[in-house]
């Protein structure tokens, strides 16, 4: 079998996973823009489930003997973008391998039922409310960096799967060169600066007025609404890959 061949079955599997991966945006599509209150149990579970077997794909030990064989392999038959791919497949397997299902699940129904807390909390200006789920969330991010790299602080093993490489000590370099420019910048303001007319910041604004000209910028941009759409929810999210927009 050639180096092409395997990438091929290599990518038939990951394509499998991204489609699940699709279809779970979907349910948190649904939870945030259209589900009713009550149905909130039902869509934990749900997502548990699909959370399961999406692992359960994502740790196929046949990815892992693909993954191997490629990385030992001359990859010069692949172009920048498929040798990328390994890459970052691989990067993403040994993630996916030093997490359990159990926790997988769990994180999955936290983070519907810490949604749907949120919105109860916000609504009664109440984060007494909030403050249990969000405890079990942080102690589960805990244990899921423990698992895959506990040598390491969490918030480096955490940040990783978003900006890859990224740390707290390189944050506070970012920040801190920030902030030796920012504060004597903020200080001159406060004392020659003239301050901005914000009257009209202030008030109600109609939210079906607010969505409309969120549409009308997006398309403006390239928005192409037969590809995507936009909704009005609770807490503004965006899933770009799966195309769903949503505004406050």
């Amino acid at each position: 079998m050639t180096v092409k061949d395997e990438y091929t079955q290599l990518s038939s599997k990951l394509k499998d996973i991204s489609a699940l991966g699709g279809i779970s945006g979907l349910l948190g599509w649904d939870e945030m823009v259209m589900q009713p209150a009550g149905a909130g149990a039902a869509r934990s579970a749900q997502k548990a489930a699909l959370a399961g077997v999406i692992h359960e794909k994502s740790v196929d030990p046949a990815i892992g003997a693909l993954l191997d064989r490629l990385q030992a392999a001359d990859l010069s038959a692949l172009n920048e973008y498929e040798r990328a791919v390994v890459r970052e497949a691989a990067r993403d397997y040994k993630k996916a391998t030093a997490v359990t299902e159990e926790l997988v699940r769990r994180e999955a129904e936290l983070e519907s039922r810490g949604y749907a807390t949120w919105v109860k909390a916000r609504k009664e200006k109440d984060f007494a409310l909030f403050a249990p789920v969000l405890k079990e969330w942080v102690e589960a991010r805990k244990e899921r960096a423990a698992m895959i790299d506990p040598s390491k602080p969490a918030y480096d093993v955490l940040a990783d799967d978003y900006s890859a490489g990224l740390t707290a000590a390189r944050l506070t370099e970012i920040f801190d060169a920030v902030k030796a420019g920012l504060t004597p910048f903020l200080a001159e303001l406060a004392t020659k600066g003239t301050a901005p007319d914000a009257s009209w910041l202030k008030g109600q604004f109609d939210t079906t007025t607010q969505a409309e000209l969120c549409k009308a910028i997006a398309v403006e941009m390239g928005f192409d609404l037969d590809k995507g759409r936009l909704d009005v929810s609770v807490h503004p999210f965006t899933g770009a890959l799966r195309g769903q927009h949503t505004v406050e």
